[in-house]
């Protein structure tokens, strides 16, 4: 996989805040003068605070790079959340009022462990707004169109390059947003060349809002066999 410095997102760790969308109007404006709309920065801006402020929320996330692939589901619920690790090593974690329960039988016997917030860290930082490696300037998006999905028009956004910058637009961080109420919009998909476990990895991430009854339940612990 062809390494890009100037595009890799840095996905763990503490998230950073998100950028409101602020309008201001001017006191002297005519009543009936239009609204100036949204630069496509400020509604992907707009789309991630919105969808961090979701009571509950799933990610289904796939990391490739060559030939590592990982995928993770995330359901995060207030400050819980449960985790499904797919592999050669399947795993379900969940953490549930501060504390940390693992599983390695799809489910079926629990153990306590210790804390470790880097994976759901990873599928849910893009709606952090994440830092573009090696330039301190605000990245900015395009539009790039709309996709109808599931009978919804997604709005399509592509991150735009530094003057010059000859790489492939498909190599571009994307995001995708889904019209969603009052909400205005919601982040749909993100797409990024990342850095997890200091590899550069092809980030997929799909969210969806969940009910907002969701819960994540404490697992029953297994008392170990007696030898």
């Amino acid at each position: 996989m062809r390494c890009m410095k100037s595009h890799l997102f840095r996905l763990t760790g503490i998230f950073a805040a998100g950028l409101l969308l602020s309008t201001a109007v001017s006191a002297t404006a005519a009543p009936d003068r239009k609204k100036k709309p949204a630069s496509p920065t400020d509604q992907l801006d707009a789309a991630r605070a919105a969808t961090r402020k979701l009571p509950a929320l799933a990610a289904d996330a796939t990391f490739k790079r060559e030939s590592f692939e990982l995928h993770l589901k995330v359901r995060r619920v207030g400050d819980d959340w449960d985790m499904v690790l797919s592999g050669k090593q399947p795993m379900e974690i969940i953490r549930k009022d501060g504390s940390y329960y693992v599983s390695d039988d799809e489910g079926k016997t629990w153990r306590s462990t210790a804390g470790d917030d880097d994976l759901a860290a990873a599928a849910l930082a893009p709606l952090e707004g994440g830092q573009v490696v090696g330039t301190p300037r605000r990245v900015t998006y395009e539009l790039v169109g709309k996709e109808k999905v599931e009978g919804k028009d997604l709005v399509h956004l592509r991150m735009v390059p530094d003057a010059g910058d000859k790489t492939d637009p498909n190599d571009l961080p994307q995001e995708w947003l889904v019209p969603e109420g009052k909400n205005g919009w919601l982040v749909r998909r993100s797409q990024s060349n990342a850095i997890l476990f200091k590899q550069t990895v092809h980030a997929d991430i799909i969210y969806e809002a969940l009910p907002k009854d969701a819960k994540i339940e404490t697992p029953t612990l297994t008392a170990p066999e007696k030898k």
